[in-house]
């Protein structure tokens, strides 16, 4: 009997870096080790990409003969949010459709739910939507964006099976009869230090506009106005990285505030582990947040925005404060600078915390959910 095949349809594959990009080639390679063909369509990065080498096959921006063979060849075509091409193209050959939300695009047409300047309420009101969609686009696109998100949801629920990947996210979203399969991490990589230095704040993400690197570098001039020393790492990369820096020249921060860049695997585990805090100002309602639990297997202590799936994660071991205020994240970073046995019992508590988030346990769960779509077949964790 021939392998099992899962096709996984994403925008952004490695060797783009971010969270779904880690996950998905987590994925990819644990199907392979466990006797799954697996194939990546990556259907946003040019054609001339170069793959990293791995195990799996990966497909850039593929062509329409391409996608109607990729399609053919697979059991099942596993897509992140919903995509009306691949769904269909999917349900037209008879092949199993499992859509998981990494976003809120079950919810809000731009799938971020933050229309730029705030959180929306999850609620269609459709002047505030087509206002938002208007500054990115024309009103006739607004407008058919906006009318589609309803057509979108019905179809998905058509889908063999709906995946939320947080317990927020499950509740935000609303879907009956979904699957919550609760983002993992690799505890094998992100592990604390016996000796950690703490003597940086750190914040890591992408440096766009509702990431908040503005709200943790204003955070840090209100920190040294009041006596703080410590300087405060930016590990990422991002379109606001000039108008970052920019800020810090204003606020006079040019030698507390270090811009590092991208950073990965074991470089990016040791910032972790050295850092007196991590910072997660973010605006908007992410659906998991991997860098928070990351940061806590590491054994450093988070700092965070009420906001979203930290609710669920960073409210359990880590300190709040709401969305956008600059001053507030300011004061917990005073108190984190005089209070060390505060550090120490916030990372004692978060490596503890962190241990329930296991990548192993929800590749398990995505295994289990293929064979049960697919027939039963039994994984072979012999295969290499």
């Amino acid at each position: 009997m021939r392998r099992p095949r899962v096709l996984i349809v994403i925008g952004r594959a490695l060797p783009a870096i971010g969270g779904s990009q880690v996950f998905y080639d987590a994925l990819s390679r644990y199907l392979v080790t466990h006797g799954v063909e697996a194939r990546i369509a990556a259907i946003d990065m040019p054609r001339e990409t170069v793959a990293p080498e791995q195990p799996y096959e990966v497909i850039y921006q593929p062509t329409l003969r391409e996608a109607w063979s990729l399609t053919r060849w697979a059991d099942t075509v596993h897509t992140m949010d919903f995509n009306y091409f691949w769904w269909s193209l999917a349900k037209l050959l008879g092949r199993r459709t499992v859509i998981v939300y990494h976003t809120a695009a079950r919810i809000c047409p731009k799938a971020m739910a933050w229309n730029g300047h705030e959180v929306c309420s999850f609620k269609t009101h459709w002047r505030q939507c087509l206002g938002c969609l208007h500054r990115e686009r024309s009103w006739v696109a607004s407008a058919m964006k906006w009318i589609s998100l309803p057509v979108k949801q019905r179809l998905a629920d058509r889908s063999d099976r709906l995946v939320n990947i947080s317990d927020y996210a499950g509740r935000a979203f609303g879907i009956p009869q979904s699957l919550t399969i609760v983002h993992g991490i690799d505890l094998d990589e992100f592990v604390p230090t016996t000796k950690p230095a703490r003597d940086y704040f750190l914040f890591v993400g992408r440096l766009v506009q509702e990431k908040g690197g503005d709200v943790a570098v204003r955070a840090m001039a209100e920190y040294v106005r009041r006596g703080g020393r410590l300087p405060l790492r930016i590990v990422g990369e991002g379109p606001e990285r000039p108008k970052l820096e920019r800020l810090t020249a204003e606020l006079g921060l040019q030698r507390i505030v270090i811009f590092e860049g991208s950073k990965v695997g074991e470089a990016l585990s040791e910032r972790f582990q050295h850092a007196r805090a991590v910072l997660l100002s973010v605006l908007w309602a992410e659906t998991f947040g991997r860098v928070c639990l990351e940061a806590m297997a590491c054994g450093a202590p988070v700092v965070a925005s009420r906001i979203g799936a930290f609710e669920d994660t960073a409210a359990k071991a880590g300190l709040m404060f709401p969305p956008g205020d600059s001053a507030a994240l300011a004061e917990h970073l005073i108190r984190l600078s005089n209070d060390g046995a505060l550090v120490a019992s916030l990372s004692d508590r978060g490596i503890a915390f962190s241990k329930s988030f296991s990548l192993p346990t929800e590749m398990e769960q995505y295994l289990r959910l293929y064979q049960e779509l697919t027939g039963g077949w039994q994984a072979d964790s012999s295969v290499n």
